[in-house]
């Protein structure tokens, strides 16, 4: 008698059972996890779209950290004063508020970068050159770390360093 290849429907439900019990368990770090993805793709996409700004409008933008107050803000340098004051207007902003969970943002070398025109990443004192901003969890090791590079590209890196 010839036995069908395949799985029995037990097996399968065995399999199921094992794999939801870690899953319905541990909700909080799936949230923890989606969160902080959330904000580092927001954050990504507002540094994306800095460069893109300065470029488009062929004048300077300005991405301003707050850690005290955990916003990122997206500015466009709108009066050409070259410097970032109360009359630039506001594009967009990200405030750790809005997420589900007690999350932090670290600008680790700039609190506010300059875009030129051209794409490339200035930092305060009119140096070219790469940033980075860390985002994690409050109080935990999860982290995640959107890279500027010289050349004014993003990338994400986990972990806390850009290497």
């Amino acid at each position: 008698m010839r036995r069908n290849a395949g799985f029995s429907l037990l097996e399968l439900l065995v399999v199921v059972a094992i794999i939801s019990i870690p899953l319905v368990m541990y909700p909080r770090f799936r949230v923890e996890g989606l969160e902080l993805t959330r904000l580092t793709d927001d954050t990504v996409h507002l540094l994306q779209r800095a460069r893109f700004e300065a470029i488009k409008r062929n004048e300077p933008t300005f991405v301003k950290i707050d850690k005290d107050s955990g916003t990122i803000k997206l500015y466009v340098d709108s009066n050409n004063s070259g410097g970032l004051d109360g009359d630039d207007l506001l594009l967009q902003k990200i405030t750790t508020s809005d997420y589900k969970a007690p999350l932090v943002i670290n600008g680790s070398s700039f609190a506010v970068i300059r875009w030129t025109p051209q794409g490339l990443p200035q930092k305060e004192n009119g140096a070219l050159g790469a940033g980075r901003i860390t985002l994690g969890w409050q109080g935990k090791p999860l982290k995640k770390t959107a890279c500027i590079s010289a050349a004014g590209r993003v990338r994400v890196h986990n972990g806390g360093s850009c290497s």
